[in-house]
């Protein structure tokens, strides 16, 4: 998982997100089966799989 950072080149999805872009700057956490992660809104992020490796994840949005 990357963190973090600026966006470079955004792209503002119709539901107000920036998406897509070159993520500059960020962080990296390598998560296990079972981590939790908790990413306040509007905190850049990626997710990848680790070569090899399968990656399977769930998405919750609150909107206040």
């Amino acid at each position: 998982m990357a963190y973090g950072g600026t966006i470079k080149n955004p792209n503002t999805a119709p539901n107000g997100e920036v998406r897509g872009g070159e993520q500059v700057g960020a962080k990296t956490q390598t998560l296990k089966t079972g981590d939790f992660v908790l990413i306040p809104a509007g905190l850049p992020h990626t997710f990848n799989a680790a070569p090899g490796k399968t990656l399977s994840y769930v998405v919750y949005k609150a909107r206040s």
